[in-house]
């Protein structure tokens, strides 16, 4: 993967049973994300950073890279 290419799609079976909780709500639906064991504010936001990065996370987001992500960081 070099800094050009696109992000991989993530593999929803990859995903841990509490972020397929969390993806399978509709737009305008109301989720309580402390359902899914995640704090209030800038400390959830670390809950759920940690949750998707750590072991049994997300290999797409594990796999990301601060030069995969710039070309849609900058662009944003």
């Amino acid at each position: 993967m070099t800094a050009n290419d696109p992000p991989a799609e993530p593999d929803d079976a990859a995903l841990p049973s509490p972020a397929l909780g969390l993806l399978s709500h509709g737009p305008d639906e109301v989720v309580d994300h402390r359902l899914y064991g995640l704090r209030d504010g800038l400390d959830g936001m670390r809950d759920l950073m940690d949750r998707l990065l750590g072991p049994e996370g997300c290999p797409w987001d594990r796999a990301q890279t601060l030069e995969t992500l710039r070309p849609y960081l900058v662009e944003e």
